[in-house]
């Protein structure tokens, strides 16, 4: 691997972690504002229920003669308290309505358009999935379209006694988007961070890899040099067996020469022995044969 793809390795890397730090943590805290968001429409609907639920048996018991009934009663003081409240963050709003043969109406008008109220729109429709349950007798939390189709995260209760659905919900855009606009800042950051990082990394590395790089030079320097000795010792080697080879040879050459020599001279001086001998047995005043002996013994010597 080159430095190059080294350093592109270790800035993916790099640029990887923040990016995963900082997308855990947004998760993370997307799912705590979800949680305390749907804690907090799940406690509005309820309370409002409720409230509802008492109001409705007050106007039973005090407003029998109220034009339409101790209902309409009630949807008054509903309808006059919805006109001061100020709905849930930008989109959240509060529903109530109530089920008509097939279809489902609403009873407050809400905060979106110019109509007064929603439209009525039927049970068996995908819309209005919220206040759909609620009418059905059910309780809870949902992540699904309202009336408008848009998708939204709602809390919905059944109104005991009025046979009402109370619905509090709030868009899920609108709980996305600052998480979403988190995100692309946390990606900025990171960006930025990585490239300062890099930056950084490539001013402290360049010179240490730079030491490395003279370092391992002088290395394979060293190495060749050693190798280029070993070669210089091997030929010296092999020249100074030659010359003891030769120098063997010359020693075993002058060895069987001595030795010949040796075994001439052994030979002469048996001779000169035997010469001696007879000199001793024949007369000692024969001078001539004393002249013979003495010139071999010179000979010899």
């Amino acid at each position: 691997m080159t430095d190059k793809k080294s350093v592109f390795l270790l800035v993916l890397i790099m640029a990887t972690a923040c990016l995963a730090v900082a997308g855990t943590s947004i998760v993370i805290l997307y799912r705590a504002a979800f949680e305390e968001q749907r804690n907090v429409l799940e406690s509005i609907a309820k309370n409002h229920a409720r409230l509802l639920e008492e109001m409705a048996r007050f106007d039973a018991l005090r407003n029998q003669n109220y034009p339409g009934g101790p209902e309409n009663a009630a949807l008054s003081q509903v309808t006059n308290a919805h006109k001061q409240f100020q709905g849930i963050g930008h989109t959240g709003e509060f529903t109530l309505g109530k089920r008509e043969g097939d279809n489902i109406v609403f009873l407050i008008s809400h905060r979106y358009g110019d109509a007064p109220k929603p439209e009525p729109i039927p049970m068996a429709s995908n819309l209005a999935e919220p206040m759909r349950r609620a009418l059905s007798g059910l309780s809870g939390t949902v992540v699904g379209l309202d009336y408008r189709g848009e998708m939204v995260l709602a809390a919905y209760e059944p109104v005991a006694g009025l046979n009402w659905g109370i619905v509090a919900k709030v868009d899920l855009a609108e709980l996305r988007t600052p998480f979403i606009r988190a995100g692309a800042m946390a990606l900025f950051a990171a960006i930025i961070v990585v490239l300062m990082g890099a930056l950084s990394f490539l001013r402290i590395t360049n010179p240490i890899v730079r030491r490395l790089k003279e370092h391992a030079q002088r290395l394979a320097d060293l190495v060749a040099l050693l190798r280029q000795s070993e070669c210089d010792l091997q030929k010296a080697r092999d020249g100074l067996e030659i010359q003891v080879e030769e120098r063997t040879a010359d020693l075993v050459l002058a060895k069987d020469q001595l030795e010949l020599e040796v075994k001439e001279r052994t030979r002469a001086e048996d001779r000169l022995r035997e010469l001696w001998k007879i000199a001793e047995m024949a007369d000692a005043k024969d001078e001539e044969l004393y002249d013979l002996i003495l010139q071999g013994t010179l000979k010899m010597t």
